[in-house]
């Protein structure tokens, strides 16, 4: 359309010309009305401007993480059996006590050194009894003591016997109640010194007071019994 009118305005021009003044006219008239018909497009206008699009900042609503929790007795792995098993464990672990000796371990009577037979009279012990003990050499070649202990927890086993028994105790924890051969019995056990474990024993109304004592030698376990009018006798044992 614009070429058409152009070209029209030029024929005219050309085909009737005037005067030079006229020509002129004519030339700017066409050139006002390509410049009015021609769409002018600005710089500003030629593309639009391409701005980086600002980073938005993620927000974490609150508690989307959730904190840490210990577990408590209502898991499965935290049954009080487990619970159990894993203290007995730790317990079993647990490093011994500095100094103390360890009576760990399945112990046999080899030999008896002093006046047994003195020694269970001084206790009060019948003459039936004494003979019985008599017979099978007071225990030396028969008798056993299994020993489990963990630092001044000590259980004690006597085998061999004709009735045993165990006693569970824990040394330096004063006056305790355990079994004995015949009845119950009360003890008192502590460390005399760091190699030694003394056991005060009486019966349940305070008679018949004795002291045993163990400690280790090279040959194995020493025990001793003394009465209250101080006679004494041992008992030598090894693994």
């Amino acid at each position: 359309l614009v070429s058409t009118r152009f070209a029209s305005k030029m024929g005219a021009a050309c085909t009737h010309p005037t005067n030079s003044k006229d020509a002129e006219l004519s030339v700017e008239d066409s050139l006002e009305d390509l410049s009015n018909t021609v769409p002018v497009v600005s710089p500003q206008m030629a593309s639009p401007s391409l701005k980086p699009r600002p980073k938005q900042k993620v927000v974490r609503p609150e508690g989307s993480v959730l904190p840490l929790q210990k577990v408590g007795m209502k898991s499965p792995w935290a049954s009080a059996s487990r619970i159990a098993s894993v203290a007995a464990l730790q317990r079993m672990l647990a490093p011994r006590s500095s100094g103390r000796p360890d009576f760990n371990g399945m112990w046999s009577c080899f030999e008896i050194v002093g006046d047994m037979d003195a020694l269970l009279v001084s206790l009060e012990v019948g003459w039936v009894k004494r003979c019985a003990a008599s017979a099978i050499n007071y225990g030396a070649g028969y008798v056993s003591r299994r020993i489990l202990q963990n630092n001044d927890e000590i259980e004690m086993e006597v085998i061999g016997t004709p009735s045993d028994f165990v006693q569970s105790f824990n040394v330096g924890s004063g006056w305790q109640t355990v079994s004995g051969p015949d009845n119950a019995l009360r003890i008192n056990p502590y460390w005399e010194n760091s190699s030694l474990l003394r056991i005060d024993q009486t019966e349940l109304n305070g008679s018949c007071p004795v002291i045993l004592r163990h400690e280790l030698h090279d040959f194995g376990l020493l025990i001793s019994m003394t009465a209250a009018d101080g006679v004494s006798a041992s008992w030598r044992f090894r693994k």
